[in-house]
């Protein structure tokens, strides 16, 4: 079907005398008119405006209130910029350049590269744990675990980055997760913990099913905080304590059955994060896992890192550095 013209004139149908073609179009088709419009061409004083169809009666009237009020003003343009929020930026340089730095660093944190974990065996301790080196010799199990720990009950602490340096691999694998660190528990009866899901240790009200043996106001005794991430979320947490910084244990365990307490238990290692997964090994090699993001570790988490090696077993060796924010380095 062929389009039909409807023809304005400028100068005596239009209030102002003009016409902007994208402003009457957009009126148009934001109109309630039915009929599909096709275009707009303006010559002189002539204004066609061309649609698939002939207008209803109801649409014409649309159309001829539309033109008596069509100011002649074309659409805001997305070339001009108008300042929403007046920002001072008052970094710059003896030159007066703006400086910019982009770091993923949390504010009040510092840079810390380490090629070891913490002493576990001292919740104050920097920096003066297992060494994050795996070596596999021939014979050694064909899958061999490392696990490092941090002391952050006190330390709040970021993971940002990794390097591994290897040699001799043949296609070995390496993979780093973050584990809960696990009480010891048994099966009871009448007892205030059940197992959820067959993983996680929640609040039961003298009718639980397991008993914790560890000590949970140990600091690695099986409480797992649950960080905030950069939303403000936090995973459901079915457990809330107190730390004492004096005697440097926790006090006040009580339970969260609805799921917004800060801590968790858990009855088995199960990762809660996996920042590197089966990376390939071959021959000698350096490989950097960078981000631009960084993650908060939660007391009672631990790096496990875990070695595969392929067949025909061989010896090989491999060290990693990670880079953390730390509120304290020493």
């Amino acid at each position: 079907m062929a389009d039909v013209k409807y023809t304005f004139s400028v100068s005596q149908d239009f209030p102002n005398g003009i016409v902007a073609t994208d402003k009457l179009e957009y009126e148009i088709r934001n109109s309630e008119i039915v009929t599909a419009l096709n275009y707009i061409t303006v010559v002189g004083d002539v204004c066609d405006v061309y649609f698939k169809a002939e207008l209803s009666s109801g649409d014409e009237l649309i159309l001829s209130d539309l033109i008596d009020n069509h100011d002649g003003e074309p659409l805001e343009s997305y070339d001009e910029v108008s300042v929403v929020n007046e920002v001072e930026l008052a970094v710059t340089n003896a030159s007066g350049k703006l400086e910019v730095h982009e770091s993923s660093r949390v504010s009040g944190s510092t840079t810390y590269f380490t090629g070891a974990g913490d002493d576990a065996s001292d919740i104050t301790d920097v920096g003066n744990g297992e060494l994050f080196m795996l070596s596999h010799r021939v014979g050694d199990p064909l899958t061999q675990y490392l696990y490092l720990d941090f002391n952050i009950v006190e330390n709040r602490t970021w993971i940002h980055e990794g390097y591994i340096v290897w040699k001799d691999a043949r296609f070995d694998l390496i993979t780093f997760d973050i584990v809960p660190i696990v009480p010891t528990w048994t099966l009871s009866s009448g007892t205030n913990y059940n197992l959820y899901n067959n993983y996680l240790i929640i609040p039961a009200n003298g009718d639980g099913s397991i008993e914790i043996v560890s000590d949970l106001t140990d600091p690695r005794g099986g409480l797992v905080f649950m960080p905030v991430d950069e939303s403000g979320n936090r995973t459901a947490g079915f457990w809330n304590a107190d730390w004492n910084s004096t005697t440097k244990q926790y006090e006040n365990i009580t339970p969260a059955p609805t799921g917004n307490g800060i801590y968790n238990i858990f009855a088995y290692e199960t990762p809660l994060l996996r920042f590197v997964n089966k990376q390939t090994m071959i021959g000698n090699g350096f490989q950097r896992m960078q981000t631009a993001d960084a993650d908060e570790l939660g007391q009672g988490m631990r790096l496990r890192v875990t070695g595969v090696t392929i067949e025909p077993d061989h010896d090989w060796y491999c060290g990693c550095v990670l880079t953390l924010y730390r509120e304290r380095t020493v």
